[in-house]
Parts: C-alpha cells; structure tokens; sequence
C-alpha cells in the first residue's frame, strides 16, 4: 500500500496483457493468447479481472481530429476562486463534462486545473473561453495557451519494452 493507496498485485502475465493494450487497444484476445501462449478463456479472465479492479478503465481511438476540421488545440490553466478549491474534485468532474474538453488535470502549484480543449477556429475557443471559463463564479483566473503540435508518448511505445522500462 503506498500513500493510502489500494494498489492492487498484479503478475506478469497481467502486465504485459496491459503494456500490449496500450501500445494497441485494438489488439484481439485470441492474439493476445498466442502471444503470450495461454488459451483465450485465460486472456477473457484476466482482462476481466482488470476491469473489475480498477486497473484498466477503458479504451482509446486515436483520432486525428484535425482532419475532422478541428484545427484548434488550446490548454486552459485556471485558477479557482479560495472558497472554491475546496471542490476540487467536482470542479475537475465538471469541466471533464464540457463538450470542447479532451481532458483536465489537476496541478499543484498557483495553477488547479489544466484543460485540453479541441475546436474549429480560434473565434469558437474565444467563445468557450469567455463563456466557459471567464464567466464562471468560480474561476478566478484563466489562461489560454495554443498548442502549435503535440505528440502521445503512447506513439512512442515500440522503443520501450515493458512498464520494467519506465520504472528506471
């Protein structure tokens, strides 16, 4: 148990099941069984057991959400009023259901939440911007960054062996 954490113990099998779901979501339980030379109904097992414990959550499509006309990609630090960073975790729930969000992070330092926003044009995120966030009660302060480019670190799985390499 680690910082009040209930980690759960997890084998070898059930991490390289997990590292091969990173580097490619897609991949099928009867490849997955072959790979790792244990019949599918163990594989079914496992990734069942994974899920009911927590470990793995979901799924991802890697969109190029560009070619969808969404040529905007911006970051929002915001900084929640003083009596409003006691809800935390609802304010990070709640900008997370915002129709333009890819995702929220909750920071330390002067900055709460860190916000990825997708759009369609730079006026559109300066209405988001505005309505969304300058105008909430509980926003004390919001800026915008435009991000030019980015890349997933999940991209660049293939150079790395297993979760042993990022514990280095």
């Amino acid at each position: 148990m680690t910082a009040g954490l209930n980690i759960p113990t997890l084998d070898e099998l059930d991490e390289a099941l997990l590292w091969e779901l990173i580097r490619n979501a897609r991949v099928t339980n009867s490849a997955l069984a072959e790979m790792f030379s244990v019949s599918a109904a163990t594989i079914h097992h496992r990734l069942r057991r994974l899920r009911e414990i927590g470990v793995w959550e979901s799924n991802h499509a890697e969109v190029n959400l560009t070619l969808l006309g969404f040529h905007v990609q911006a970051l929002v630090s915001i900084r929640l009023k003083p009596e409003a960073r006691s809800h935390l975790a609802e304010h990070m729930k709640r900008f997370a259901q915002k129709a333009h969000t890819m995702s929220v992070y909750v920071l330390g330092g002067p900055i709460d939440l860190l916000v990825h926003l997708n759009c369609v044009s730079t006026a559109q995120l300066h209405e988001i911007i505005t309505r969304e966030y300058y105008e909430d009660p509980d926003v004390g302060y919001a800026d915008t960054q435009i991000a030019y480019a980015y890349a997933r670190g999940a991209q660049h799985m293939e150079m790395l062996k297993d979760f042993d390499d990022l514990r280095v």
